[in-house]
């Protein structure tokens, strides 16, 4: 039970973290937070809904093609992640024209969660599972990307003077 409280608690805080980027075009950053948490807990309403779709969809597969599928679509995620993203180096806005891969790296990583979760025993190991993939995959980057770049130069100055030796 205090191992869930803490899991909703750092949900919230990434949440919270990536809703208050400061927006030119878009709602304040009030107006933006409280968009994120009903996202986020129409999204955890969801996820527990259709568990039990997710925990029988590759049923009729064998656990081999499942894993092998698993791990191709995780290669495919450490290909094509934008790792200079979410420490602070990547473009705030990126242009349509532009591919830096985090569509193909994120679709990747959650056909991978789908395909191991539809091997888990119960629903609720399935929804716990795929609400982490989900923060891990998706909220995480924004959030670090958004505190690396309130450290500012003074975090990236220290790193380079430590590798530098």
């Amino acid at each position: 039970m205090v191992i869930l409280l803490a899991f909703i608690l750092l949900v919230v805080l990434l949440v919270y973290t990536t809703g208050t980027r400061t927006q030119q075009h878009g709602p304040s950053n009030k107006n933006g937070t409280l968009t994120r948490l009903k996202d986020a807990f129409l999204l955890a309403g969801l996820l527990r809904l259709i568990s039990s779709v997710l925990r029988t969809l590759t049923a009729s597969y064998s656990s081999d093609t499942v894993h092998a599928l698993a791990i191709g679509g995780m290669f495919i995620h450490l290909l094509a992640c934008d790792f200079n993203y979410a420490n602070g180096r990547g473009r705030e806005k990126t242009s349509s024209s532009s591919f830096q891969g985090g569509t193909v790296s994120l679709n990747a990583a959650l056909l991978s969660t789908t395909l191991l979760a539809s091997r888990l025993s119960s629903n609720s190991t399935v929804y716990v599972f795929v609400t982490l993939s989900v923060v891990l995959f998706c909220f995480y980057p924004a959030a670090r990307h958004a505190i690396s770049q309130r450290a500012g130069s003074k975090s990236s100055s220290v790193g380079a003077v430590l590798f530098e030796e």
